[in-house]
């Protein structure tokens, strides 16, 4: 009989043991649910903030995303040196990546482009060329403009230049505008014009 309850104990402490496994088992799973909901969620805005759709999950199905218009320039110096600039660690696309300065096509800034079944969509215009000049603009500070009355380069005192960056980036003035405000128009006539040698920055 001691050894019968004996075993009867045992046995008892073993299931009671495995019920409380299952259970810690179970409050693991939800807590790891949980974590990877909210990560799930702070990449995804991360991702929105960007300019890119979020990537669907397993549990998510969705429509594939249109591709937002974009552009982009390569600066070469005359020593054949390009300008490439490096993206922030923290960016949930191609982090810490070095890139040409561009970016997407904003409507405010650039103008409209057409829709995404018009086939000229994916030709050069003077939207794409005003988006990359006002991007390389944001991103590193330099003003691809001629001077309205002598056909030169513009220049800005820097401190000019990084408030006209923030307040374009913000969308508070539009770039069009500021340039013209410095007696500059974005040089979209020599842009990316491969036929002509003397095009360089």
């Amino acid at each position: 009989m001691r050894a019968h309850a004996s075993l009867l104990l045992h046995t008892r402490c073993q299931k009671q043991r495995i019920i409380q496994l299952v259970a810690q088992s179970r409050c693991f799973t939800r807590g790891t649910a949980a974590r990877e909901s909210d990560n799930q969620a702070d990449t995804d805005k991360q991702t929105i903030s960007n300019g890119f759709a979020p990537m669907a999950t397993n549990k998510t199905k969705r429509e594939p995303a249109v591709p937002k218009p974009s552009a982009s320039v390569l600066l070469v110096s005359p020593q054949n040196q390009f300008l490439l600039l490096q993206r922030v660690k923290q960016s949930s696309s191609f982090a810490s990546a070095h890139v040409f300065p561009g970016g997407n096509v904003s409507t405010f800034h650039d103008g409209e482009m057409p829709g995404p079944e018009s086939p000229n969509r994916h030709v050069d215009s003077e939207v794409y060329r005003m988006a990359a000049i006002r991007e390389t603009f944001e991103e590193s500070g330099i003003i691809l403009a001629r001077n309205s009355g002598f056909g030169r380069l513009i220049e800005v005192p820097e401190e000019e230049r990084e408030e006209g960056r923030r307040q374009v980036h913000s969308n508070k003035v539009k770039f069009e505008n500021w340039l013209a405000s410095k007696g500059g128009k974005a040089d979209i006539g020599k842009l990316l014009d491969n036929l002509n040698p003397t095009a360089q920055y």
